[in-house]
């Protein structure tokens, strides 16, 4: 029992012992803790780039199988095969600026170059629609022969539709065809006056709404133009009077580098007429005018000596220029002797009418015989019996209440074309028995009352300044001083008649001068009167003190009563032409003498003249065959030609504007839609093949396999080297 016990006793030491037995420490040497990080940042980064090397071959192999399929990019549009028909529209621009020259070619002649190349590329059976400025009204053309000959037919006009307009027209054309894939081709100079920014709003909804439609734009302008042309010539009068010098304000443009030119002045002379019967053209003036860099100059030249009759010529830089038809600016004015004016007023006659007749005819001018009018005075009682034929105006200054007889007689005078100023004063008396016929005929319409404004805070005020008595003011317009010659008295004439046009109201809103047309001529009504002496307690100052708005007005009305201040001579292409016809109602047909077409005609032609039709008792006649630019003349009456009017006809100033369209304006314009620029035959190929196959991107491709094989040697150097250096750094690191 003691054994056990003694040996149970002896094995405490040995469970102490293995209890308080000292665990050994496990102690890691700096050196090698930095090798085990190491090892691990370098483990990961090189399974980084194994995974980086082994996508870059799986791509180059992907791309190696991609170039051998050659793959086709689209841009716009399902393919349609390079051979598939398609619906193609040609717009030609065929506008003045066209017909610039550079390299011995028209901008017209290398669109049309293209235009008939384009031709052969488009695939058989194709529908193919040639549209231009002059015509823009196109059907798909019968056979590509047919198109052809419309494309070497196509001539330049001085009425030439926009761009844009043309574009709308064609997409409204393709979407009645029944082919998939639709093309527009527009041959342009680019210049902003064949691309007007107004027009771009509505073209650019409606290419919106397109589909399968690309667009080729052949740009063929000049990227930097040099050119001087006439943007502007203004005259002085188109009814000028005899002795009277005339004067041209001519606005000229250039384009590039300062110049300084010439600007001469021909007229026709009748004494000097070739074989033929064409007057040759005279200079009878000149002038030098500098013009800045890409900038406007404006020179005068005054002409003076022109007897009477209708006198035509034309303004022309002297010097070669690229675009000729921008050198010169065509002109006819009417030449007559002093207009004949009756003027009628109460005793005594000359001092009651002197403010009309020295404004219409001053003294000074009258003695050197060179006054517009030639006033004839009388006192109105002698109106009765005066022979009113030879006049061509008559003013009735503050009349009283005139025999009937007399009324009739100013009546008939007026129905047969004449003229008559009527100005009511304080002479008037009772009104109501003016509001009955004959005056009542004449008059513009019911003779109310009398207004008074003696603190003179009433005066003309003109509205509007569209009527031709006032277009001279529009110029002035807000710098008139109406308000320093105040109206105290006028007569109210309330209601008007149907025909009756208020011309100048006061500025309380009351009508001053009111005009109604009564026959063939046409009666004003002047509400105050300008016969009043200083010292009679007038009824307003219009004519009195530095009265020039009184002087400017009282010539245009006689001009205007006359028939004369209606008259235009001179108009753009494209614009109605107006002519009074002034022949006692004995013409019934005159014949049209027409400008050859400069445009287009390889040497000057005469053109046939158009025979004209109308009624005798017509007053006027209305010409719309005005797109050719030169001089017309207008015959009537036989060999006598008792009827002879002229006018000119010249290109409206913006048409023959050469800045261009930017491309930033063209790409919003076309805005996801598929479009394209060309400038010559290879830029236009590679664009259309691409447009109906899809984009060839085999070269890119082939690129792309470049780079990343590249990219692929890079990285496997750096990871099979790195791989290779791993276990000597480690056993370096450990040692």
């Amino acid at each position: 029992m003691l054994f056990w016990a003694g040996l149970g006793l002896a094995t405490i030491p040995v469970v102490l012992h293995l209890i308080m037995r000292q665990k050994a420490r496990r102690v890691v040497f700096p050196a090698l803790r930095l090798v085990k990080q190491r090892y691990e940042v370098r483990r990961r980064r090189l399974q980084l780039q194994h995974v980086l090397l082994m996508l870059l071959r799986m791509l180059l192999i992907l791309l190696v199988g991609v170039g051998l399929a050659r793959p086709k990019l689209e841009w716009g549009g399902p393919f349609a095969g390079e051979e598939a028909p398609v619906a193609a529209v040609l717009i030609f621009d065929t506008s003045p600026r066209m017909a610039y020259r550079y390299r011995n070619q028209t901008r017209l002649e290398v669109a049309q170059e293209l235009g008939v190349w384009l031709l052969t590329q488009l695939p058989r059976d194709s529908d193919i629609a040639v549209m231009d400025s002059r015509n823009p009204v196109a059907n798909f053309a019968v056979d590509r022969g047919s198109a052809r000959t419309q494309i070497q037919r196509l001539q330049l006009s001085a009425v030439a539709d926009s761009v844009p307009r043309l574009i709308e027209r064609a997409v409204t054309l393709l979407d009645s065809s029944e082919k998939t894939h639709r093309e527009i081709y527009i041959f342009t100079d680019l210049a902003t006056a064949g691309w007007p920014s107004s027009e771009f709003g509505g073209l650019r909804e409606r290419l919106l709404k397109t589909k399968n439609i690309a667009f080729y734009l052949l740009d063929v302008g000049i990227e930097e133009p040099r050119e001087t042309g006439i943007r502007e010539v203004k005259l002085s009068e188109d009814v000028n009077i005899e002795g009277i010098p005339l004067e041209f304000q001519v606005e000229c443009r250039r384009w590039g580098p300062a110049e300084t030119r010439t600007v001469a002045l021909y007229l026709e002379d009748d004494n000097s007429a070739s074989a033929t019967g064409a007057k040759q053209p005279v200079k009878r003036a000149q002038a030098s005018v500098s013009i800045p860099a890409n900038g406007l100059a404006v020179t005068t030249i005054r002409l003076a000596g022109l007897t009477s009759g209708v006198h035509q010529g034309y303004v022309q830089l002297e010097g070669d220029s690229p675009l000729v038809h921008n050198d010169r600016w065509y002109f006819t004015v009417h030449v007559r002797s002093a207009l004949p004016v009756l003027i009628a007023a109460p005793s005594p006659a000359e001092r009651r009418a002197v403010y009309l007749s020295q404004a219409l005819a001053p003294e000074m001018l009258r003695r050197a015989g060179v006054a517009r009018f030639q006033c004839d005075v009388i006192d109105l009682s002698a109106l009765a019996s005066k022979d009113l034929a030879k006049y061509q105006a008559v003013f009735v200054l503050d009349p009283s209440l005139l025999p009937n007889q007399t009324w009739e007689r100013l009546k008939a005078f007026v129905e047969n074309g004449g003229g008559l100023a009527i100005f009511l004063g304080r002479s008037l008396g009772n009104p109501e028995s003016w509001n009955t016929p004959p005056v009542s005929d004449l008059l513009p319409g019911h003779v109310l009352v009398q207004s008074r404004a003696p603190s003179g805070d009433v005066y003309v005020r003109p509205t509007s300044y569209d009527h031709p008595v006032l277009k001279p003011f529009k110029a002035l317009a807000g710098s008139v001083p109406w308000d320093l010659f105040p109206v105290y008295r006028y007569w109210v004439i309330d209601p008007l008649a149907e025909n009756a046009l208020v011309v100048l109201p006061y500025s309380d809103g009351r009508p001053c001068m009111i005009e109604r047309v009564v026959g063939k001529g046409r009666v004003i009504t002047v509400t105050t009167p300008v016969s009043d002496l200083p010292d009679s307690f007038p009824w307003n100052l219009l004519p009195m003190g530095q009265a020039w708005p009184f002087l400017i007005l009282s010539n245009q009305l006689a001009f205007y009563l006359a028939g004369t201040g209606e008259i235009r001579t001179n108009y753009l292409a494209g614009e109605t032409v107006r002519v009074v016809i002034d022949s006692g109602g004995k013409l019934t047909g005159a014949l049209l003498d027409l400008p050859p077409d400069a445009l287009n005609a390889t040497r000057s032609e005469p053109a046939f003249p158009i025979r004209l039709s109308f009624q005798p008792d017509k007053r006027d006649i209305l010409i719309t065959a005005t797109e050719r630019v030169g001089h017309y003349r207008l015959r009537g009456g036989g060999k006598d030609e008792e009827f002879v009017f002229g006018f000119s006809v010249n290109y409206p100033g913006a048409l023959m504007e050469l800045n261009r369209v930017s491309k930033g304006e063209l790409a919003e314009l076309f805005k996801n839609v598929s479009f394209q620029i060309a400038h010559d035959r290879s830029d236009l190929s590679r664009q259309v093949t691409a447009g109906r196959t899809g984009f060839d991107a085999t070269p890119y491709v082939l690129m792309a396999m470049v780079l990343i094989l590249g990219l692929e040697q890079v990285v496997a150097n750096r990871f099979y080297r790195a791989a290779g250096q791993e276990p000597t750094k480690q056993r370096a690191a450990a040692t």
